[in-house]
């Protein structure tokens, strides 16, 4: 079983690096089996790249963070530019993290921010 600290810092990867456009590290840190509702990894991998092609500049933060067992939950903030119409875009959230094997598996989030597209409208 992963420790408490490894498992933050595959979580950190998971949240900052893969979502400031390092995809393939989805590959190192999740299980094959992930799933983020009715999404796989394939799917968020392709939502991210698609995010980041309407907010190339897009970047991911990380704020309180706790871990428990094979879990870890934490606060976010995304922000960056709608390349299509210049003005800024943000949305924060927590997500937690559920770990097998030290891979995560499975993926939770809450977010009460407007989508991007509602925010640039």
């Amino acid at each position: 079983m992963a420790s408490v600290e490894e498992l933050k810092r595959v979580a950190k990867r998971f949240a900052v690096d893969a979502w400031n456009g390092d995809v393939a590290i989805f590959d190192e840190v999740c299980s094959p089996d992930y799933r983020l509702g009715d999404l796989t990894l394939a799917d968020l991998k392709q939502a991210i790249l698609a995010y980041r092609q309407s907010v190339p500049d897009l970047k991911a933060s990380l704020g309180d963070m706790i871990a428990e067992g094979d879990t870890v939950a934490y606060r976010w903030t995304m922000s960056g530019t709608h390349g299509g119409t210049g003005k800024p875009v943000s949305a924060t959230g927590i997500t937690i993290l559920h770990f097998r094997d030290g891979k995560v598996f499975r993926d939770e989030f809450e977010s009460s921010s407007k989508s991007f597209e509602e925010q640039v409208s």
